[in-house]
């Protein structure tokens, strides 16, 4: 377990680093976003402060690689229900700076909906926590969700009390090639043979898409299910590949919007679509197909953020949203910590 003495007077150091620089990063594993001059090593915040298995919680250093995060819950029989799509071992805390989802958010909900409370440090007021270290707290705002998804533009996470879930005691799977115009129709279809999927998603790569229905539960529950549709799998479900010199984007949009967000990405990239929850994570070769995509995502109603580019060559969003400025301005007025992309 880590000192609390020991993790304030370092949140003291790294808050007099943040007043003395400008447009800095925070980086962690450096898979989601790169590390430009100016970045902040949180590497080393890589330490369990608090594990009560009997209540669920966890609270670890913002450094905490999600692998050693899954190997200290396994020994009591628990998990974090992330999966992230590509495989990747992301720090716990870029995880939640980069609103990254993975395989199971239609089953046990987004990676921010767990998060109890947070210790960050922000340019305008220093340390703070946020949150509670309890999973019933109904007090005040929820302002861990501020820090989520913002890329460490408002404040650096220190440490990320976390709600967990049990293991589930067998996982199976199912997969079936599938074509975009009739991807609502075979969605219907699974979802009468189970209420609730840990993961219900669509892969499509270089044009070509498989379904994938992830189940959760008894094995008793597995042979009703192998009765309609056939003989599952059990081994580690596929990871997305994505290159070195990939745009990684992910966002959200209706269910509705699944076929067409499919027929819009290149050829040359792949995505990955949770169905139940409308989350999607995958890769474009350039700038200008992420430009088209962005374009085309916000005309749906939906969001998507480019979580890594190509150093330099993507620009800031032309139309900063008014909130976000007004937030931006009350937590880092003199711009220490670079803005959002």
């Amino acid at each position: 377990m880590a000192s609390s003495a020991g993790t304030q007077m370092a949140e003291q150091d790294l808050y007099q680093t943040l007043l003395r620089g400008r447009d800095q990063h925070a980086l962690g594993a450096g898979l989601r976003l790169l590390g430009p001059p100016g970045s902040i090593d949180m590497t080393s915040w890589n330490f369990v402060v608090d594990y009560y298995p009997q209540d669920l919680v966890v609270t670890v250093g913002a450094g905490t690689r999600l692998s050693q995060i899954a190997e200290i819950l396994a020994e009591q029989g628990q998990w974090l229900p992330l999966g992230p799509i590509d495989g990747g071992d992301d720090t716990i805390a870029g995880a939640v700076a980069s609103g990254l989802e993975g395989w199971y958010r239609g089953g046990y909900g987004s990676l921010r909906e767990r998060i109890l409370g947070m210790r960050v440090v922000t340019p305008a007021f220093g340390p703070i926590f946020t949150g509670s270290h309890v999973v019933k707290n109904v007090a005040g705002y929820n302002l861990p969700r501020i820090f989520s998804g913002t890329r460490g533009s408002l404040g650096i996470i220190t440490e990320i009390t976390l709600k967990v879930s049990p293991r589930p005691r067998f996982e199976a799977w199912w997969s079936q090639p599938v074509d975009a115009p009739h991807l609502l129709s075979e969605l219907d279809r699974w979802q009468r043979h189970a209420s609730v999927w840990a993961s219900l998603s669509v892969i499509q790569s270089q044009g070509v898409c498989t379904l994938y229905a992830v189940w959760h539960g008894r094995p008793t529950g597995v042979e009703r299910l192998a009765a309609m549709a056939g003989n599952p799998k059990t081994h580690p479900l596929p990871a997305v590949t994505v290159l070195a010199n990939d745009l990684i984007v992910s966002g959200s949009l209706a269910r509705t919007d699944i076929p067409s967000l499919l027929r819009q990405w290149p050829p040359t990239g792949v995505v990955h679509v949770e169905t139940q929850s409308g989350s999607f994570f995958g890769s474009l070769s350039t700038p200008a197909q992420w430009t088209q995509l962005r374009t085309w995502v916000e005309a749906a109603s939906g969001n998507v953020q480019l979580l890594q580019d190509r150093r330099g060559l993507v620009s800031r969003h032309p139309s900063p949203d008014p909130l976000w400025e007004a937030i931006k301005k009350q937590y880092d007025p003199d711009h220490c910590l670079a803005d959002l992309g």
